[in-house]
C-alpha cells in the first residue's frame, strides 16, 4: 500500500493543467499515439503518475478524517442533549449515518490503493525494461 502523510485537508482535486479535459489531454500526449506505447515517455508519465495519485489519496484520506470527527461531534452533542430526545436521536443517527460514510471511504481507498499500485508496478516495470533504471517508489 503506498503510504502518504498529509498535514492539511485538501476537500478537492487539483487537475494537471487546470481541468479534466486538459488533464486527459496531458496523458494523451504523454503516452503517445501508437498503440504499443512504445514511443510513450515512461520517466515523464510517471511523474504524472504520481502527482495524480497523490492528489487524489490526499483527497480521499483529507475526507475520511473529516467525516470521522464530525461523526464523532454529533454524537457527543447528541449524548449531551439526551434531555430532548428528538435532538438527540437525530443527532445520533446523523452520526450514524456519517460513520457509514466514513466506512465506505476506508473501504474506497483500499479499493484506489490497489489500483495506483498496479499502476506504479507496470510502470516501473515498462521504466526498467525499456532504459534498465531501477527506481524505487
Amino acid at each position: 500500500m503506498i503510504n502518504r502523510t498529509y498535514s492539511q485537508l485538501k476537500l478537492s482535486r487539483t487537475y494537471l493543467g487546470g481541468s479534466k479535459k486538459e488533464e486527459f489531454a496531458i496523458f494523451a500526449r504523454i503516452q503517445g499515439i501508437k498503440d504499443d506505447n512504445s514511443d510513450c515517455d515512461w520517466l515523464e508519465y510517471r511523474r504524472i503518475l504520481f502527482y495524480h495519485i497523490n492528489d487524489i489519496l490526499h483527497v480521499i484520506l483529507s475526507w475520511k478524517i473529516l467525516t470521522r470527527k464530525i461523526s464523532l461531534i454529533l454524537l457527543l452533542i447528541g449524548i449531551f442533549c439526551f434531555r430532548l430526545p428528538i435532538i438527540s436521536f437525530s443527532l445520533i443517527g446523523l452520526s450514524v449515518i456519517i460513520m457509514f460514510i466514513h466506512m465506505y471511504l476506508i473501504r474506497f481507498l483500499n479499493i484506489k490503493s490497489g489500483e495506483f499500485n498496479m499502476c506504479i508496478a507496470i510502470t516501473l516495470s515498462e521504466i526498467k525494461r525499456l532504459t534498465g533504471l531501477e527506481i524505487t517508489e
